[in-house]
């Protein structure tokens, strides 16, 4: 196994959905396990990057802790759904449990031809619209979309918006990179292939 290279802690968008692109904030979930969101700076720049609202306060050890467990939840509910099995129901709580801090939504002012302020944001708000999009996906007719990389070395959980719903590679990068080693693999055995035919012509002519 190679080992992690600085560009592996970057943030990678692939997975199709805000929930899973939540998910996607912790690589290798099925090997090294290696986290993208170590603080909370990071924290804002990912949502930033989503174009998510941003926690007023610093969110903190216990903030960074709320999103890994709604993460994992995430990933839980993801893998049952992709694997046709019963999520386990600590999730599920933890899902529903989060999205009842939905944000209130923008209202008018006293005049009534403009918006009112908006309240403080929270953490808790921000995980709220995370766990309600994890909510819609779950939910959705279209859960069947949800699919897991066919790249041995990238178990990305993904949302399958192909026209089809055929899809297997997290991003083409993924399925490029499959197909390159499969075709090294058949030059390779080609090669051998041709080298053991001319050894065993000399072989026999001595």
């Amino acid at each position: 196994m190679r080992p992690l290279k600085a560009s592996d802690f970057s943030f990678r968008f692939r997975a199709g959905v805000p929930c899973l692109l939540l998910v996607e904030t912790l690589g290798e979930w099925t090997g090294r396990c290696y986290e993208r969101v170590p603080n909370d700076g990071a924290w804002r720049t990912w949502l930033r990057k989503m174009k998510l609202p941003v926690p007023e306060l610093p969110v903190g050890e216990d903030g960074l802790a709320n999103m890994r467990a709604l993460r994992a939840a995430i990933y839980e509910m993801a893998q049952a759904i992709h694997g046709k099995r019963v999520s386990r129901q600590d999730a599920v709580f933890l899902i529903n449990r989060c999205a009842c801090h939905t944000p209130r939504p923008r209202l008018l002012d006293r005049s009534g031809t403009a918006l009112a302020p908006l309240a403080q944001v929270s953490n808790a708000h921000v995980l709220a619209l995370l766990a309600a999009d994890a909510i819609a996906s779950f939910s959705s007719d279209a859960r069947g979309r949800i699919k897991e990389c066919a790249s041995p070395t990238c178990p990305v959980m993904f949302f399958d918006r192909s026209r089809q719903g055929e899809r297997i590679w997290c991003s083409p990068t993924c399925g490029a990179r499959i197909a390159s080693a499969r075709y090294r693999r058949r030059l390779n055995s080609g090669t051998n292939y041709r080298l053991g035919a001319t050894l065993n012509i000399w072989a026999s002519a001595a």
